[in-house]
């Protein structure tokens, strides 16, 4: 291979990876900032909106639509599928498609990547956020005065 190329990927993997931290490192707080400003002004957490009223769902749904039409197309072409191949592979990309509009459509769209989230089996459930013992040891008033139980001379000091 030649060199340059070598080269070209090294560097598109590098600025890649730069750029991927970045939105990683920049992506919580600008998110909470925006949730403090909400706070601040109505003194409620802001509803969840539907992605496709944004226009960066907007943009998901259209490049969506865009790769499920391109990519069988492009399959077909550069490895010469046969027709049947070609309809399983536009069947895939329809699925994706289906799926990512549901998403997009959905006020809550947690609950159709994660099923079980309505599902609550912990032993704290029911217990309120500060109150009260929890299910830890950790989690108990007088944390300082644990008496530890020892079976040779009754409690340990």
């Amino acid at each position: 291979p030649d060199h340059r190329r070598v080269t070209a990927a090294a560097l598109a993997a590098l600025v890649g990876g730069f750029a991927l931290r970045f939105g990683v490192v920049r992506t919580s707080p600008a998110l909470l900032a925006v949730w403090q400003r909400h706070w601040e002004h109505t003194g409620a957490a802001p509803a969840p909106t539907p992605l496709w009223q944004t226009w960066q769902g907007l943009g998901l749904l259209a490049t969506t639509a865009v790769l499920a039409v391109l990519i069988p197309w492009a399959l077909r072409r550069h490895w010469r599928l046969s027709g049947a191949q070609t309809a399983l592979a536009g069947l895939v990309s329809l699925l994706v498609a289906v799926g990512v509009t549901a998403y997009s459509f959905s006020p809550d769209p947690g609950r159709i990547l994660n099923p079980l989230s309505a599902v609550r089996f912990s032993p704290e459930e029911g217990r309120l956020r500060g109150g009260g013992w929890g299910a830890s040891d950790q989690n108990r008033p007088g944390k300082d005065q644990l008496q530890l139980r020892s079976k040779i001379a009754g409690n340990l000091p």
